[in-house]
């Protein structure tokens, strides 16, 4: 599909799909968790919706065909008599779409009390593979399993295709790559609660098919509801577990080693992508969204990081670390859809997930005071990262930063993180960088060998000079690059600044790090940065890549009394529509 360049909210990625499919009018609900609409089609065991008084008859049909056929054979698997009431099945053309009118912008949910399913269909991602069509008959007629385990299993085992590839897939890759936890943290029910979704719905469907080809369905569906493995049992099933995976067949583990997504050549002149608005109207799964990156390949950016935040109460006390689900936040639909939405436009996409603190605290602070906390912390931070790196793997998404500004952990686990690096590379075939803070933990990493990208977040003082001329900042910004590339010359790798940025206050230069809350707006100081920096570093080979911090999701948030870091419409977006326009 051809994406125009132009922004403003009239020619958007997201409009182009909509007005492609007729559903415009998805985007307001009933509130209630129904479309707006009446039914398009009834079948024997569905009442279809959409929100297209035409839908188009024969993509209409193909729908309600899947749907029939999943339902036929799931019934039959559970001997479940008929008929049974009819589910209602909601179909909407984007995540934003879906939140907007449920609360919920998973790609697909089960209203079990209603009996009814909501999903997104649009040109590129579908959310019909009837995991959640197994769900509903699952709590129908066999109800909540003991363990979770089984029915997460079982609704995936019906699936078609799961994240592209399907569970059997993705699980060898797991399993191969030794990221496949333990049998006994999947049957216990809050351990499975934490685990990453991805990695949990691929394990539970592989252990299911092998509950499945070992002791047959029918067994499975006798002792669904109380089944709970004794730990003798648990062990002896796993064994059996991972031979069953050890015969599937080889093309995944075959791809492990495989780097199909070599680091890109191609000057990265990007932005830092930000989720300003924390509601699904201006997040990243937004129309907003989409202009707002419009806007930015309009300018001549070519990448764009994206990030999904954690969020750690005490950094001295280990604990596991959550995954974003609300519908306003970085959830992994919002990582999906603004992802998708740059490679359209042309630009290539950093995950870069990250560690947030309150009470004025960084991930420069986490440091654990005991050798037990710091096993356990990196623990729970490899299952949160092994999520992100699963995730930018089904995507396609082109840079993995597998760390921010965790300077503490990076002085003194140098080893661990090399162990990380390699267990992630098993599941992401792409490019990885970890983005260091300025200064000395920059300076000191003894692992950038491990990693395709030197990384640095970089707000080193430019001058100390009050009234600084162009030249002072000019002079600030190639000692700046001095340093960096010192760090260049011991591991030849190539490097990405993962941040860089000034506030649009008065000598921004002197503290680039210091928010702009405490002062008012001056927005000339801010232009003259960016010159600064983007002049002295032009022609400088032993960099790839800058990412401007930052840009916001909607583009309301800006302008000249704003004093933040954004140039968005201020003097500073001219400066990079100058550099970036120019061949790197």
């Amino acid at each position: 599909m051809a994406v125009p360049r132009t922004y403003g909210g009239k020619s958007t990625v997201l409009t182009g799909i909509l007005g492609a499919l007729g559903l415009l009018s998805l985007l307001v609900g009933s509130g209630n968790g129904r479309t707006a609409s009446s039914a398009a089609l009834e079948t024997s065991n569905y009442r279809i919706y959409t929100a297209d008084p035409s839908p188009n008859p024969e993509w209409l049909g193909r729908v309600s065909e899947r749907r029939e056929e999943a339902h036929r054979r799931i019934q039959a698997f559970l001997e479940a008599p008929g008929p049974s009431p009819k589910i209602d099945y909601h179909i909407y053309p984007s995540f934003e779409s879906k939140g907007l009118s449920t609360g919920n912008t998973q790609l697909a949910h089960a209203d079990i009390e209603n009996n009814a399913i909501h999903l997104v269909i649009n040109d590129w991602i579908r959310g019909d593979d009837t995991r959640m069509d197994a769900v509903l008959l699952l709590r129908r007629h066999l109800g909540r399993p003991a363990t979770h385990l089984l029915e997460t299993g079982l609704a995936v085992y019906f699936s078609n295709e799961w994240r592209g590839k399907g569970y059997r897939y993705w699980a060898g890759r797991l399993h191969a790559s030794d990221n496949m936890p333990a049998l006994a943290e999947l049957v216990d029910n809050e351990a499975l609660r934490r685990e990453s979704y991805l990695v949990a719905e691929a394990a539970a469907g592989s252990f299911v098919d092998f509950l499945i080809e070992e002791f047959g369905g029918s067994v499975l569906v006798e002792h669904y509801g109380a089944w709970r493995p004794a730990p003798d049992e648990i062990q002896r099933l796993q064994n059996g577990w991972w031979s069953h995976l050890a015969r599937q067949p080889a093309a995944a583990a075959k791809q492990l080693a495989a780097r199909t997504r070599p680091p890109s050549d191609r000057f990265q002149k990007g932005f830092c992508h930000a989720h300003e608005g924390y509601q699904i109207f201006n997040g990243y799964l937004s129309r907003k969204s989409d202009d707002a990156l419009e806007k930015l390949a309009d300018m001549g950016t070519n990448a764009v990081s994206i990030t999904p935040f954690t969020y750690m109460r005490d950094p001295q006390r280990p604990v596991p670390l959550r995954f974003s689900h609300r519908a306003g936040s970085e959830n992994d639909e919002s990582v999906i859809h603004s992802s998708h939405t740059a490679h359209q436009l042309g630009m290539s996409v950093m995950l870069k997930p990250h560690i947030w603190l309150g009470g004025g605290r960084w991930p420069g602070d986490v440091e654990m005071r005991t050798a037990t906390d710091w096993r356990l912390f990196f623990d729970y931070y490899y299952r949160w990262m092994r999520h992100y790196a699963l995730l930018a793997e089904m995507y396609d998404i082109d840079l993995l930063c597998i760390g921010v500004e965790l300077a503490r952990t990076t002085a003194s686990h140098e080893n661990e993180w090399r162990r990380l690096i390699q267990r992630l590379r098993g599941l992401y075939s792409g490019a990885m960088v970890y983005a260091a803070n300025w200064g000395e933990e920059f300076q000191n990493i003894a692992f950038w060998d491990a990693l395709d990208y030197i990384g640095i977040d970089c707000y080193y003082p430019l001058t100390s000079h009050d009234d600084a001329t162009a030249e002072d900042l000019r002079q600030g910004a190639e000692a700046m690059f001095e340093r960096v590339e010192r760090v260049y010359d011991r591991f030849h790798k190539p490097v990405l600044f993962t941040e860089i940025g000034f506030t649009s206050t008065r000598a921004p230069w002197k503290k680039p790090h210091e928010p702009a809350w405490r002062h008012s707006a001056f927005v000339d100081h801010q232009a003259m940065c960016y010159e600064a920096v983007l002049g002295a570093l032009y022609g400088k080979q032993w960099c790839n890549g800058i990412y401007w911090w930052k840009w916001p999701s909607f583009l309301e948030h800006g302008g000249q009394k704003n004093p933040g870091f954004t140039p968005n419409n201020k003097p500073a977006e001219k400066i990079v529509r100058k550099w970036y326009g120019k061949s790197w």
